[in-house]
């Protein structure tokens, strides 16, 4: 028999359940759309017609309108536009996979190199570690480049 209870946690913290609303107003580069289930920094998708997604990251409310900062061009967006919820929370994926390869500001990778296998996702709005707990840096980051160096 095959024991599933170690795979009990990731079903139980598993989001089923998809919202969506739709763009009421567009000002400048803020979208304004109802948007069930948000909070500031979550990640939402806009979709228009005839184009990809627009990633848009949520930057506020008013008025029980949630405020959307597009991460893309807004051309196509107008009255009615679905909005999706991607993700909860922005977050990058880390791990050696990383190493060498060229991204984008959301993580996805533009060096035509295929999809990066991250080991961890970590949030990029996250508390920084007291500086005053950090270990002190025994060896100098050679960068290739002396004037940069000098300044470290």
């Amino acid at each position: 028999m095959i024991d599933l209870s170690r795979y009990l946690p990731v079903v139980e913290s598993a989001k089923t359940v998809r919202f969506h609303g739709k763009v009421t107003q567009v000002v400048g580069l803020v979208i304004e759309g109802y948007c069930p289930e948000t909070s500031v920094g979550s990640l939402c998708e806009v979709h228009s017609e005839g184009s990809p997604p627009i990633p848009a990251e949520v930057v506020g409310f008013r008025e029980n309108k949630t405020l959307l900062m597009p991460l893309g061009e807004l051309r196509g967006v107008g009255l009615g536009s679905l909005i999706s919820v991607r993700r909860e929370k922005a977050s990058l994926g880390v791990g050696p996979g990383m190493l060498g390869r060229v991204i984008d500001g959301l993580g996805a990778p533009i060096d035509d190199k295929g999809p990066i296998a991250v080991a961890d996702e970590y949030p990029i709005y996250a508390m920084p570690i007291n500086p005053m707990k950090r270990r002190p840096i025994r060896k100098p980051l050679n960068l290739g480049i002396r004037a940069i160096n000098g300044l470290l």
